[in-house]
């Protein structure tokens, strides 16, 4: 099992989409102990911790089928003349913000985005503005010219990208390479003089008028900004609407990532006989706190990280948790939470829906 949570740590990381199936009910009498089986699918290759073969090339089969943009589904599948259930995971690339550019508005964009869960990088060209002691949060500072490091970086559909350059060529030269991948977000800073005359240079070039219109600018949401800090405050704010409706999925998915980097270091620990045990939000039918795809990590002291929504119903299934990895009895279990609108009244919240979760023991 840490094999497999290894490689679902290091793969996401490494740009890579990855496609996970664990077994959460089966109606196969002689392999009761597939529960809890996994199945990891990469792009070239596949992990499955299942010794049925003959089940694994099934599943195999039934899981190249499904979308990997998809994030999160309770499936069942027929297996000759069994069922089975699954819980499929499509775990893509970590999303970046990605800043071209290291003068003052890039300053503090970089300083004001240090509480969310996205990956920064900040490139220029010039040792002054791209070193790590001027972006401490930054998980890389490039120094070196703007499309030799863009060309590094592999872009993809999670990357938001701000070109904040000093100058016209280069907001050209790189609203160019960008335009031709696939971003979440692409904006770009500059007076609408500036922005017509790369815009024009650009539809001269045989870029279509259409794959300008992807381009946030003026840069931000109109609050009326102009200091660095307010305008960097209009442009976070900007790039949050976008990954709240577009990529949801994935900016969640960082906050998973880090709870299955705990679950590595946990299982790197000699002292960790009695396991642990990772709770998943599976489907969700209604008002909930929290929808599919969160998560919470309980070890076997009761200690926890992450979150199903707190309250009384997260209690309940902290509670079944440590009673699951205290008894050993079964390795997965599908739960169901079922929020009522008294048990919300008295929690004083507005939920009222259900939740499906799936609590699984890792050892």
């Amino acid at each position: 099992m840490k094999e497999l949570f290894t490689k679902l740590n290091e793969l996401p990381r490494a740009r890579k989409k990855l496609l996970l199936m664990t077994i959460v009910e089966s109606s196969f009498q002689k392999l009761s102990d597939i529960k809890g089986g996994k199945i990891l699918i990469g792009e070239n290759d596949y992990y499955s911790s299942i010794d049925q073969q003959s089940l694994t090339k099934a599943l195999l089969e039934q899981g190249k089928k499904y979308r990997l943009e998809d994030s999160i589904e309770l499936v069942e599948f027929v297996v000759g003349e069994e069922k089975v259930e699954v819980l499929l995971e499509a775990y893509l690339p970590s999303t970046r913000l990605i800043i071209l550019g290291g003068g003052h508005i890039a300053h503090a964009l970089a300083k004001i985005s240090e509480g969310l869960n996205l990956e920064l990088i900040v490139i220029d060209d010039r040792p002054y503005f791209a070193n790590q002691e001027r972006f401490p949060q930054a998980k890389e500072v490039i120094c070196n010219d703007f499309i030799s490091a863009l060309e590094a970086l592999n872009l993809h559909s999670e990357d938001f990208v701000v070109i904040a350059t000093r100058g016209h060529r280069h907001d050209l030269e790189c609203l160019k390479f960008v335009l031709a991948k696939e971003t979440a977000y692409v904006g770009m800073i500059g007076s609408k003089r500036r922005i017509k005359k790369i815009f024009s240079n650009l539809v001269e070039g045989g870029f279509a008028q259409e794959s300008l219109e992807q381009v946030y600018t003026p840069i931000g949401l109109d609050i009326g900004a102009q200091t660095p800090w307010e305008i960097a405050i209009s442009i976070l704010a900007e790039i949050i609407q976008v990954y709240r409706t577009a990529v949801e999925v994935a900016v969640d998915q960082v906050a998973s990532q880090e709870l299955i980097e705990r679950i590595v270091e946990e299982l790197g620990k000699e002292d960790n006989s009695y396991g642990m045990a990772l709770v998943t939000i599976a489907q969700t039918k209604g008002s909930t706190p929290r929808k599919a795809g969160a998560k919470m990590l309980i070890l076997a002291d009761g200690r926890s990280f992450g979150t199903i929504g707190g309250g009384c119903s997260e209690a309940e299934v902290k509670q079944k948790a440590v009673d699951l990895i205290k008894n050993q009895a079964e390795r997965v279990l599908l739960y169901r939470v079922d929020m009522t609108a008294e048990l919300a009244a008295d929690e004083g919240m507005v939920c009222g829906g259900v939740m499906d979760v799936v609590i699984e023991i890792i050892n």
